[in-house]
């Protein structure tokens, strides 16, 4: 697993320098923003956006004969789904530690920008955005990079398009009631966290996709036919 680790890792060298940049990016646009988000939506849009980042490189590099050649290494199959899975946590482990070092940085009192402390409740969050988001391993290991890519490409623009509707329902809304307010529930939750009992929740959902997700990597992988 060491092997595919550097692997994946090294033949990345400009997402890792990316990554090290994400946090500082999005501290300042958001703090450029009128109704800016709390510190702790940084925290967590930083760490789990570098590790997904680090995963969908690493599925980019897997084309032509790079299964063939390695699973011609000693390397069992299940190691290399098992891999997927612990490169995700390392990437998300190194966007969160830069996100932490930029956040002490901008506490410096010369600085002036109080963007307070990573929580306890921002790491919670942080670990349920990866698991959240492990559903892409079985995925890649279904249809391949190409399909993916092409999947994220139409959800951003969908997404977009849902923000943009998003916008013009609120401004000319009458009065309360319909669907928005739930949408207003969804986005305080992305800004704000939201108590405990709701993040252990979606915690959990994110261990059971997480389970699922490596439990059908394993099963699709295993029979692939290289």
């Amino acid at each position: 697993m060491k092997a595919l680790l550097l692997k994946d890792t090294l033949a990345q060298k400009p997402n890792l320098m990316l990554g090290a940049l994400y946090s500082l990016i999005f501290f300042v646009a958001f703090g450029l923003l009128d109704d800016a988000p709390s510190s702790s939506f940084v925290y967590v849009f930083s760490g789990v956006a570098v590790g997904f980042t680090m995963l969908l490189g690493s599925f980019k590099l897997d084309v032509n004969d790079t299964p063939r050649f390695m699973f011609s290494l000693p390397i069992s199959r299940r190691t290399a789904v098992r891999e997927k899975f612990v490169l995700l946590a390392l990437g998300t482990m190194y966007g969160t530690l830069w996100a932490m070092l930029f956040g002490l940085v901008f506490m410096i009192p010369a600085i002036g920008w109080s963007t307070g402390a990573i929580t306890g409740l921002d790491l919670l969050r942080i670990v349920s955005g990866m698991m959240l988001l492990s559903f892409f391993i079985p995925l890649y290991f279904r249809v391949g990079h190409t399909i993916i890519r092409y999947t994220l490409v139409i959800g951003m623009v969908l997404l977009v398009a849902g923000q943009i509707v998003g916008m013009l329902v609120l401004s000319f809304r009458q009065g309360p009631g319909g669907p928005i307010p739930f949408l207003d529930v969804i986005f305080g939750w992305m800004k704000g966290g939201g108590d405990l009992f709701r993040n252990l929740l979606i915690a959990g959902i994110g261990l059971g996709i997480a389970i699922l997700s490596y439990a059908a990597s394993q099963l699709i992988w295993r029979h692939r036919d290289i």
